[in-house]
């Protein structure tokens, strides 16, 4: 079942006078056993065609994975009609609407009814702990571990990193353009052939035009929908001092599907070509917002003048904010590559017949390799150099060389009499008494000379 713009009028409503959200369906086994036998099913038929099965069965196996996830989503919606509305469920039920839809159509709706509850009904969206399994006595103690149990149920979704959560799957396997989804993508990627990919699904991309700008405005929805659910949870977790679940890794994925399909055929979603313009002509309007009345007229013919090469220049090139650039955080060397493939695609746009986005490309590669990989390819056919500098950099080293023991330096004597201070008395002088010993060593010299003639 497609969860279409319909059915979020037909779940609008309350399950009963009672309960907006209904009862918690885990307290209930012999109605969510049954529920959760479908959704084991699917997830086994997802992970085998994860697996690289054998090109003949593929589309079997596709067939299977449709079917499965279709029935799983037939039972959700009967559940959020009629017995419960609960957070695991609804990330059950956006896993098979992006598998059903590869559009994200539905997904992008069901995502907007599933911001619905959590904004508008967050004390009553199951999972609700049960009275009798809270331990705390005070009343704020009882609220904060009902809240840590909800906010719980979210981490199956948005997971503890990018290949955890519970949509990364199917986002994975999304058909993009034709049938370039995101693994082969990511495959093509380390290979260096971007540049090939481009050139084949730029065209397919250009003659399913309105295709792919639904899918891209589809995703930008989802994209939005899941911030806004994110918020509202933050919201809830600093109200209790609580960890909150991480959504950037879902976020993050969604962003990267999008950048694909702006790389390889430049369509963004709507809302970000809606709003860069208004965003310019604000930034030209700061910049020349005179400080005092005075110089008002020269101003507003610089603003106009301005304004005209600005819109003409935002007709034929895409604008790329480089101060956002400098200014951003990098947190890792991955955000560092990002920044650097969109200086490559700033490069492609405005200079095509320059070198340098190809060559921003091939560092992004080279980053990537590590310095065995890298050698090789710097120095093909010449395996006897490879050898050489394998052997100079100990590259081919693959222990480490035995040490002998460390022997342990005791301290001298001299070295411990020099340490301990010793008292001076103030009327016998250091300096008289060196010529004594002289006179003494003097004399105990010439006596044993004497003794032995």
């Amino acid at each position: 079942m497609r969860f279409t713009e319909d059915k979020i009028e037909n779940l609008s409503q309350a399950i009963s006078d009672e309960q907006f959200c209904g009862t918690y369906l885990k307290s209930e086994r012999q109605v969510f056993r049954p529920l959760r036998n479908e959704f084991n099913l699917a997830q086994t038929s997802q992970r085998q065609l994860i697996q690289t099965p054998d090109p003949t069965e593929v589309d079997a196996l596709q067939e299977s994975n449709l079917q499965n996830w279709s029935v799983l989503s037939d039972s959700l919606f009967d559940v959020f009609k009629t017995s419960s509305r609960d957070v695991e469920l609804a990330s059950w039920m956006l896993t098979a609407q992006i598998i059903i839809d590869p559009s994200i159509n539905t997904a992008s709706h069901f995502s907007s009814w599933f911001k619905f509850l959590v904004e508008d009904h967050w004390p009553v969206l199951h999972p609700i702990l049960p009275d009798g399994k809270i331990k705390a006595s005070d009343d704020f103690a009882k609220q904060k571990e009902i809240a840590e149990f909800k906010l719980k149920a979210f981490v199956q979704l948005v997971g503890e990193s990018e290949d955890s959560s519970l949509l990364y799957s199917p986002l994975l396997m999304l058909p993009l353009i034709s049938d370039l989804d995101y693994s082969r993508y990511l495959s093509e990627e380390r290979k260096g052939n971007l540049a090939e990919v481009r050139q084949t699904y730029q065209s397919i991309a250009m003659s399913n035009r309105s295709q792919v700008s639904t899918l891209v405005n589809n995703l930008a929805s989802l994209r939005t929908n899941l911030a806004g659910i994110e918020a509202v949870v933050k919201k809830h977790c600093q109200e209790f001092l609580l960890p909150a679940p991480s959504f950037q890794f879902v976020l993050g994925l969604l962003g990267k599907l999008l950048h694909v399909v702006e790389y390889i055929s430049a369509i963004k979603p709507e809302s970000d070509a809606q709003t860069a313009p208004v965003n310019e002509a604000t930034q030209v309007e700061e910049a020349t917002m005179p400080n005092n009345n005075d110089g008002a007229d020269t101003a507003m013919t610089i603003v106009n003048s301005d304004s005209v090469a600005v819109v003409a220049s935002a007709q034929t090139v895409t604008p790329v904010s480089f101060t956002t650039v400098a200014n951003a955080q990098v947190q890792n060397r991955d955000q560092a590559f990002y920044q650097m493939r969109e200086l490559a695609e700033f490069f492609k746009k405005t200079e095509p017949h320059s070198p340098v986005s190809y060559l921003l490309e091939k560092a992004i590669r080279w980053g990537y390799l590590s310095l065995p990989e890298l050698m090789s390819e710097l120095l093909s056919d010449q395996q006897d150099t490879i050898n050489r500098v394998f052997n100079l950099s100990g590259l081919d080293e693959d222990g480490q060389t035995h040490l002998p023991e460390r022997q342990k330096v005791q301290p001298s004597a001299t070295v411990m009499t020099a340490v301990t201070p010793v008292p001076v008395e103030p009327s016998s002088p250091v300096v008289q008494e060196e010529p004594e010993k002289e006179q003494q060593k003097e004399q105990e010299v010439t006596s044993n000379s004497d003794s032995l003639w």
